[in-house]
């Protein structure tokens, strides 16, 4: 069930993150927020993640950034990656980093819920479940 799935959602925008956060809660999932990467370190320390979404550009701790080091904590980490950029060079480097899929933002509802469940019916395959 969707309520065994712990997502993470990083972003420095309050409103990004609730938005996300109610949506997803909204569809029973287990949600935890971070506002930058250095605090979604810190969460990942405490608990299992099966989903981040995280957005690209954010202070100190980067969205590829994040992705690489948590990619090390929790190789089976699936990662949604947000942002406004159109740079091919980071696009090129997430996918080469084991990013699932980058939206461009504005990510609207119903493509992160779309998204989510797409990448979380392949897990729960992987899961055994």
């Amino acid at each position: 069930m969707m309520q065994s799935f712990r997502i993470l959602i990083v972003d420095d925008d309050p409103i990004i993150s609730d938005l996300l956060q109610e949506t997803l809660m909204t569809e029973g999932y287990t949600v935890s927020r971070a506002t930058n990467g250095a605090e979604a370190l810190e969460l990942m320390q405490d608990a299992v993640f099966h989903l981040l979404i995280t957005d690209f550009s954010m202070p100190a701790i980067d969205g590829l950034t994040l992705l690489k080091i948590s990619k090390r904590l929790m190789p089976h980490l699936q990662v949604i990656l947000m942002t406004a950029s159109r740079e091919k060079k980071v696009l090129d480097e997430a996918v080469r980093l084991g990013v699932y899929v980058v939206l461009s933002k504005p990510v609207g509802q119903k493509e992160i819920l779309k998204t989510v469940k797409e990448i979380l019916e392949i897990k729960n395959v992987q899961l055994g479940k």
